[in-house]
């Protein structure tokens, strides 16, 4: 009798046991509204996913949403997290207006050098609450895209060429940008701007390299002028409930791979990517690419620059904020 109780008290501990284990594992679903097969989803979201996957031990898995699966405005994607739809989300916060009025800052022209030094500055500045706007967010992972450029169907040769013509911008620093330069900037998210430039709609956008190739521009958009009009920040936000339901085995997962060490790795394959884009339009008989010419870069520095001083003023905590970011790049670039 003795013997018989023992074992059902084991077999009972056991099955006890394999409940709290099974317990542990939290699916959490990830979404973004780029393309199930462009390079957000395989070469960053993928890859990342895989590697807390595995530290967890089985404690965390993904369940992956992409190409606007939960949603396909890209300015309802911090909401869509804050309410629960996804439990994490890839956030443009240019695309939210007015929830993130410090992030145009990353807009300002020949401010960053690359998206690497960046993405690193913006995961710093988040990590310092200097930010507004991410008051009750839990951010796991940022980035920036390497800088902007300016990608049309309408022929040019030169900066000048752009005054009057209709640019797809995002964010008040790129539509800023827009106005300095005589452009007309038509408000447009990412995955519109090939087909509004496919029928006439626009003459062409503000992007970065890697975004042309991701969402087709470069499919209807021949001319490149590769000035450096600021980058576009991401973030990879999750829900707080959906982060606390996570073993502290989970979270130490997502902290490895997220932070410093996801904006280094992810700034620099946007800059390589960039670099290869940029490499295969310029021998792409279809495309031209344009450098900026002595007059060009005169031009930017007495049109574009200025915008600096002017954002500093227009934020009530603007002067200290570009002065920390100034310090966080010295360091950056030091290698600190």
């Amino acid at each position: 009798m003795k013997f018989l109780l023992a074992c059902s008290a084991f077999a009972l501990a056991a099955t006890l046991g394999a409940a709290t284990a099974v317990a542990q594992t939290v699916t959490l679903k990830v979404a973004t509204f780029t393309p199930a097969r462009g390079l957000m989803a395989t070469d960053i979201l993928d890859p990342w996913l895989a590697k807390m996957e595995q530290d967890s031990g089985g404690d965390l898995k993904f369940e992956k949403y992409y190409g606007g699966t939960l949603g396909r405005d890209p300015s309802q994607y911090a909401k869509l997290v804050q309410d629960g739809v996804t439990d994490m989300g890839h956030v443009v916060s240019h695309y939210t207006i007015g929830q993130f009025p410090d992030d145009d800052l990353f807009n300002l022209p020949n401010l960053f050098r690359n998206a690497e030094e960046a993405s690193r500055a913006y995961q710093r500045l988040i990590g310092k609450n200097m930010l507004r706007g991410y008051d009750g967010l839990h951010v796991l992972a940022v980035f920036t895209t390497g800088p902007a450029g300016i990608h049309t169907k309408t022929p040019i040769k030169s900066l000048a060429d752009v005054k009057g013509l209709k640019l797809r911008t995002s964010g008040a620093g790129l539509t800023e940008a827009g106005k300095h330069l005589g452009a007309v900037g038509v408000p447009l998210p990412a995955p519109a701007v090939a087909e509004n430039i496919s029928r006439g709609v626009i003459d062409g956008t503000m992007l970065d390299w890697v975004a042309i190739k991701l969402f087709r521009v470069q499919e209807v958009a021949f001319y490149h002028l590769d000035v450096n009009l600021g980058v576009i920040p991401n973030a990879v936000m999750v829900n707080p409930k959906s982060y606390e339901k996570l073993s502290a085995k989970a979270k130490a997962a997502a902290t490895k791979h997220s932070g410093d060490a996801f904006a280094r790795i992810v700034g620099k394959y946007n800059d390589t990517s960039d670099a290869e884009n940029r490499e295969f339009l310029a021998k792409d008989s279809k495309h031209t690419v344009i450098a900026l010419s002595a007059a060009d870069k005169a031009q930017v520095e007495k049109v574009l620059l200025p915008m600096h001083a002017e954002w500093k003023k227009s934020r009530p905590n603007g002067e200290k904020l570009y002065a920390e970011l100034q310090q966080i790049l010295a360091e950056v670039r030091a290698g600190k």
